[in-house]
Order: structure tokens, then sequence, then C-alpha cells
């Protein structure tokens, strides 16, 4: 199995999701804002990114 290196922006993103859940969709959009500088559509991204990569791992 190949190993997946987690990157600083991600690990910072995934570390608010687990710090705050349970958490919804518009709560993390204005955590990212406020804690990443993160808009609405790099926060949609993300989470797409994070939900389609693993099925390839």
């Amino acid at each position: 199995m190949q190993q997946y290196k987690l990157f600083d922006a991600e690990y910072k993103f995934v570390s608010l999701i687990w710090g705050s859940e349970p958490i919804n969709s518009t709560e993390l959009v204005k955590l990212c804002l406020e804690k990443l500088g993160w808009k609405k559509s790099r926060v949609s991204g993300s989470l797409r990114l994070q939900l389609w990569l693993p099925q390839f791992l």
C-alpha cells in the first residue's frame, strides 16, 4: 500500500475538522475563513478532494 503524505495545508484543514467535530459545512467555512483565510470555494474543493482521494490509495 502506498503511503499518502499530508501537506501542511491539508493537515491544518483536517485538524480543524477533527478538533471541531461534529461541525456542519456552514460552520466549517466560517472557521476556515477565520483560521486559514480560506474562502468557501477552497473549503468545498478540499472537502471533495478528501472524499475522493481515499478510493485511489
